[in-house]
Parts: structure tokens; sequence; C-alpha cells
């Protein structure tokens, strides 16, 4: 009879038959054993369902769900309905652990019972370049709920379910359900989620996983709007319904500089309407101070006078448009369900 697997790592499968068996070969190649691999494969049109199939024939720590498309994180729904270790690791399909990865982030979990561990990545380009992104807390830990709330808000943690490994009780049906319609976001609004319950969070200096940056994925070419923008805003203050005011106040805060980097995205360009929303907001001496924490205070300034403000942003947008885009234009998303 088969040991209870310590780590239940999720894998949501969709269109990558191109990168699924150096995935699959990086769990099997990992030196910590105690482990079961899902793979949700999420109505894939490829090759996908039949090396699914074929990778399970051969090990049985590898399970297999066929479902009909429903996105990546209603995946992962599926994949944690049918977990059954202590913790989780999520692992998209076209990026892959590097050698230890599960025994130093297992190790680590274990070592004070700690509920997130995050680990350094790999980030890799389209050009076959790569840098090591290493945790803004490496080598730290977070004792306390709030405390890692507003850590994360204030991008301290990468809002990525990808790199770490979590205890499985942190999350609900609920939490992942939550998240499942949102188009872009759905990882920071599932970390956001779990933050009642996570009292002790450390970032650890290994290179546990592989991640491709694809110049084709949604979030590089497409752009959220003001409206997106403001009804993520909206959730996450939902979500941290009960928290201090000091956690509202940083969210308010995110909630001004995605608005304010908005005028700086030629698709969607200099609306009055928002512009009077940040108008409001940084006309307060106090809610200034706090934006000064990561702002020039020439810049916020700017800000503060529409003309200067709206010529600055123009130029920036053609400059932008001409030598970043090379005069390609991304689409703007604009709808944001949470049903």
């Amino acid at each position: 009879m088969m040991n209870t697997p310590k780590i239940s790592i999720l894998v949501p499968v969709y269109n990558v038959e191109k990168y699924l068996q150096r995935c699959v070969d990086s769990v099997l190649a990992q030196d910590f054993t105690n482990w079961e691999m899902i793979l949700v494969d999420d109505g894939s049109p490829d090759r996908c369902p039949q090396m699914c199939d074929a990778f399970t024939a051969k090990d049985t720590r590898i399970k297999v769900i066929h479902q009909e498309n429903r996105g990546a994180h209603a995946a992962r729904k599926a994949g944690f309905e049918h977990a059954k270790g202590e913790y989780l690791v999520f692992l998209d399909p076209d990026d892959y652990l590097l050698p230890k990865a599960l025994s130093s982030l297992y190790a680590k979990a274990i070592e004070s019972k700690y509920d997130i561990v995050k680990g350094a990545n790999l980030r890799v380009r389209n050009n076959g370049t790569s840098s090591i992104e290493t945790p803004i807390l490496s080598g730290k830990e977070i004792v306390g709920e709030e405390n890692y709330l507003f850590a994360l808000l204030s991008y301290h943690i990468l809002p990525y379910l990808w790199g770490g490994i979590y205890r499985k009780t942190l999350f609900s049906e609920e939490i992942f359900k939550s998240a499942t319609n949102i188009s872009i976001g759905e990882d920071w609004i599932t970390n956001q989620s779990i933050w009642r319950g996570v009292k002790r969070y450390a970032a650890i200096d290994n290179v546990v996983c592989a991640y491709y940056i694809n110049s084709s994925s949604m979030m590089q070419t497409r752009v959220l709007s003001h409206e997106y923008h403001e009804s993520f805003g909206k959730m996450m203050l939902q979500i941290a319904t009960g928290a201090s005011s000091k956690i509202m106040q940083t969210i308010e805060r995110n909630r001004i500089m995605v608005h304010i980097k908005c005028f700086f995205t030629p698709e969607i360009g200099w609306d009055n309407t928002w512009y009077n929303v940040i108008y409001e907001y940084v006309k307060n001496d106090n809610n200034l101070k706090a934006l000064l924490q990561n702002n020039d205070k020439k810049f916020l300034e700017f800000i503060r006078s529409r003309t200067i403000f709206r010529l600055y942003t123009f130029v920036y947008r053609i400059l932008f448009q001409g030598i970043k885009l090379h005069g390609r234009k991304r689409s703007v998303l604009y709808n944001f369900s949470t049903t």
C-alpha cells in the first residue's frame, strides 16, 4: 500500500505538448520522492491528453484528470479537490523544477512549521537568456497573518502560486472558486485570499523553479483598463475585510498607482474621469506622503498639475509605442468577472 504523499504537485495542462515532457521529467528527477503529481487536462486540443495518460501508466504517483476547458485556475481547483498531500506545489506545464527543489522547500516548511515557503526562480526569456529572481525577503521569515498580507501588498512577496510550497489547509474550494473567472491576476487574488491562515512565511535562496516569459502570452499581449483595475481593487478590499487600517490604506494606495500607470499605456491614453479620481487622492497631503514611500517627489508633483501630467504622459506613450512596442498594439482587457 502506497504511503500518503507529503506533497501534491498541481499542474494545469492545456496546449503545451512541446513542454509537458520536460515539466514531468523535472518532477521525476527530484531527490524527494514522496509526492503525487496531478495533471489536469483542461480540454487540451493537442496531444497532451494522450501524453498525460502515458505518464500515469508509467508511474502511479502521477494522476490524471480530464475535463472540459475551464481555464488554468479551474484546473488547479480540480487538482486541489483530489490532492492528498499535506503540502501543495503549483507548477505550470511550460515551466520546470530545478534539482532538489522539493526537498529544499519541504525541509524548510517542516523546520518551523511554515505555512508557506518561497524559493528563488530562474527567469528564462524567449531569446534564451536567463536570470535568477531572488525573493526580496530571502533568508527571513514573516510571523502573523497581517504581516504576511502587508508584505504581499507591498510587493515583498511575489504574488505567484508557483515557486514555493503551501500548506494545503490554507486553501478551500471557495478560495479557488473566487478567482476562477479572473482573466489576469488570479494568483494574486488567491495568495491574498489565504491570508487569515498564514501564521508563518519563509523565503530561501535555493532556485526551485524555471519559468518562461512567453511574448505571446496574455500578460504580454494585453493591457488592463482602468475599469479592470478598479474592479480588481474592490475585490482586494473585500478580501481584506476586518484587516487593519494600514492594510486598507495600502490597498487604496496600490489602486491609485495602477490607475496612474494606465496613463502611461499607449493603448489606454488620457482619461479626464480617471485623472480626477487620481487628483482627488494626491491633493491630500497625507496621501501624497504615503505615495512618497515608493515614488519620486517631483513625479508626484507632476500629477498634481493636469497640464504637465497630460503632456508628460503623452510624450511617454509616443516613445514607448515606437521604441518598446515597435508600433505593435496590444488589446485592452475591460471585463472583470467574479461569478
